[in-house]
């Protein structure tokens, strides 16, 4: 599974998950925004020209996304900036990885 970069704005509660290489800039060409009864919240998918999904940014992150992710996240932050973070990559398929060897399912 690809490693993705996601931010996080503790003082907004907002994430964001990248689809893109982080070495190319890409810009949203649209976003479609899910319907927040539906979700429960606010989550906005980015798509670029080709209407590729480039992105997620979901909003009250941290009843969406399970904390390893925010913990793991590249900091926007005040918090984060103090702590002089740089980007992060979360590998979601090593915290798999981790999940089934703790469940006894390696």
């Amino acid at each position: 599974m690809p490693d993705v970069k996601v931010t996080y704005d503790k003082t907004v509660n907002a994430a964001y998950v990248y689809f893109t290489d982080p070495q190319v800039s890409v810009r949203s060409a649209h976003t479609y925004p899910c319907d927040p009864i539906d979700v429960d919240g606010m989550i906005n998918l980015d798509f670029d020209e080709q209407d590729r999904l480039i992105g997620i940014e979901v909003l009250a992150a941290t009843s969406k996304l399970p904390e390893y992710v925010l913990q793991a996240a590249e900091r926007l932050d005040s918090e984060g900036i103090s702590a002089g973070s740089s980007p992060t990559i979360v590998s979601l398929h090593s915290h798999q990885h981790r999940l089934e060897k703790a469940q006894g399912h390696e």
